[in-house]
């Protein structure tokens, strides 16, 4: 192999997707074996460990990505600049929280959603640390490595399809799943999610919009998320009804008016980006 040749396969967008892969999960399972081995053993206050947990994930993860991809790939990480970093990650984390609030609010009008009791604004924590980890690190490996590459690779809609299929071969045989959770997960994360980098070209908007979703559902109204389990939600409710309609197990965010909710967004995301071109051809046309 000519020196030109190796170079060119060191920098191809999959060493780099590998290399990313390897470093983030690495610091993934480096936090996890710390706070085992050290903070659980150390710090007896559990909201205490949560913090400093989701403290040294986010600072481990986002470090290594921003060291990794400016030396690899000899650039500026754009997509973590603040100005406009911080204006994205409040619109990323209202636009979650409103959907969610909308969702819950169509469950409301239909009779299926009873509230209870009104807790203190203090039940968000136990939530909170696990929403914003989940956020982080999440996107940074999802859109920020994977994504992000893919579409480099072959084009935003070849990259589209294929995260769609992750998420579905990744949550079609979870506990609970149905046609319409999968559906609603594949729109969301597989493809909303990846149509906000796309169309912003930065990660602090989806990192929020993750964030913000995971928070909002189990710890602001009570309902069901199949990754987050909360001793008390700030809102104590009780959702019944079919599970097209309140999510059933998978919580409303699976459920058919959230994938509706979130497919519309999509497609008019998918138009901006065509209108601003930031739709990246397939390698066909680019041929």
């Amino acid at each position: 192999m000519s020196d030109s040749a190796r170079s060119s396969w060191l920098f191809s967008p999959l060493v780099r997707t590998l290399a990313g892969i390897v470093l983030l999960g690495g610091m993934v399972f480096l936090v996890q074996g710390i706070r085992s081995s050290v903070i659980d053993n150390i710090i007896r206050n559990e909201t205490a460990r949560e913090a400093i947990f989701t403290g040294l994930s986010i600072l481990l993860v986002t470090g290594s990505y921003i060291f990794l991809y400016r030396f690899y790939e000899k650039r500026a990480i754009h997509e973590l600049a603040w100005p406009p970093g911080g204006k994205y990650a409040l619109q990323g984390f209202m636009m979650a929280v409103g959907l969610q609030a909308i969702v819950i609010g169509i469950i409301f009008l239909a009779g299926h959603y009873e509230l209870r009791q009104i807790h203190s604004l203090s039940n968000l924590f136990p939530g909170f640390f696990y929403a914003l980890t989940a956020g982080f690190v999440g996107e940074l490996l999802l859109r920020g490595v994977f994504y992000r590459l893919l579409e480099e690779m072959w084009g935003t809609l070849p990259a589209l399809a294929i995260m769609a299929a992750l998420f579905a071969v990744a949550h079609g045989t979870s506990p609970g799943a149905s046609f319409v959770s999968v559906a609603a997960v594949i729109v969301r994360s597989g493809i909303l999610l990846s149509l906000m980098y796309t169309y912003f070209k930065n990660l602090w908007f989806p990192i929020f919009f993750h964030f913000g979703w995971d928070l909002a559902e189990p710890t602001l109204f009570g309902a069901a998320n199949p990754g987050i389990t909360v001793p008390q939600s700030v809102l104590e409710a009780r959702l019944t009804g079919p599970d097209w309609l309140t999510g059933g197990e998978a919580g409303p965010g699976n459920s058919l008016p959230a994938f509706l909710i979130c497919a519309l967004i999509s497609l008019v995301l998918f138009q901006l980006a065509l209108k601003k071109r930031r739709i990246t051809p397939s390698w066909r046309k680019r041929k």
